[in-house]
């Protein structure tokens, strides 16, 4: 009669414990450099991705970049820019197309990044495109007089 015992070990393995440790760091460590990597990818990719914009569209340039700007006719921005006032769209049938530009409250004084709204009627047939906003404490705001 053949018999077979196992034993099974209770408490830490130090070569093992240590290795799967260390496979764990390493395995974290990858999986944050791909996550940086992928979100430069996406921002470096994203001005490439957008097309051109509206032939009716105006651009406004980084000349304007800190200015609140009110946008009441088809317009786009220079995506080089970082434009750090907000926007105000303020009339219906308009393409607003960032073209990959950041609109970012870097001073922490902004309340709405993007704000829609008409000063007689409801907005309507209003396109924003391609934006990355941040930092504002709302970022897009939709309001509505009825």
């Amino acid at each position: 009669m053949v018999t077979s015992t196992t034993r099974s070990r209770v408490g830490p393995n130090p070569t093992v414990d240590g290795a799967s440790t260390r496979t764990a760091a390493i395995a974290f460590a990858l999986l944050v450099v791909s996550m940086v990597a992928s979100a430069a990818r996406a921002e470096s990719v994203l001005p490439t991705l957008v097309g051109r914009p509206a032939r009716d569209s105006q651009l406004i340039g980084c000349d304007r970049a800190s200015e609140r700007l009110v946008i009441d006719r088809s317009s786009h921005l220079d995506p080089s820019c970082v434009y750090t006032g907000g926007v105000d769209i303020v009339a219906s049938n308009v393409r607003f197309d960032c073209r990959g530009a950041t609109i970012e409250d870097t001073a922490g004084n902004r309340f709405r990044g993007i704000d829609l709204h008409g000063a007689e009627e409801d907005l309507s047939r209003v396109q924003v495109r391609n934006c990355v906003v941040r930092g504002f404490s709302v970022n897009i705001h939709i309001r509505r007089r009825s």
